[in-house]
């Protein structure tokens, strides 16, 4: 065999392994908090979480490959508590759109000392910002504490689009 001929089949091989992996991806059962990855598919640089104790809820991924951003969302499955369903799905959206989602919930200064809350039934909202290295999380119940009001009621709005958008 010639040189030239192990090295297409190492490059048949290889797309057959990255397209098995996003087929993965794309359709595999996975618990909450765990990411679906394939090559190419970038870096999840935004997530927001809208997860209801008795409703279906939602994981929206904004994820960034070669300056290119492409919404995701998953959704948690009832009967298999912390998992989602099957699939990761695509959704359609316009860069600058989804860049104007991200620019609005990332312009406030958060105060980190705060009274928490409690509570059993309701809503669960989480935010979780990535850049290179660092990363930051944010998670609340209901309406969340008193310090973080302006921040939440941006993310609730961005969560209204969110849920048009998936809901087309």
């Amino acid at each position: 065999m010639s040189r030239a001929d192990r090295k297409k089949r190492r490059q048949q091989r290889l797309a057959m392994e990255w397209q098995a992996q996003y087929d993965k991806a794309m359709t595999g059962i996975r618990r909450i908090g765990e990411d679906a990855s394939w090559p190419g598919g970038g870096v999840i640089t935004v997530q927001i979480s809208k997860i209801p104790s008795f409703a279906p809820g939602y994981v929206w991924d904004f994820r960034e490959f070669e300056e290119s951003l492409t919404l995701y969302v998953s959704y948690t499955d009832l009967e298999r508590g912390g998992y989602f369903k099957p699939g990761y799905h695509k959704l359609s959206a316009k860069q600058d759109f989804l860049r104007s989602l991200i620019e609005s919930i990332t312009r406030f200064d958060i105060k980190m000392r705060f009274v928490g809350q409690f509570g059993l039934d309701g809503t669960d909202y989480s935010v979780r910002f990535r850049s290179d290295f660092s990363e930051a999380s944010l998670r609340w119940w209901e309406d969340g504490p008193e310090a973080w009001r302006p921040f939440i009621s941006q993310v609730f709005e961005v969560i209204e689009v969110l849920e048009s958008i998936t809901n087309q």
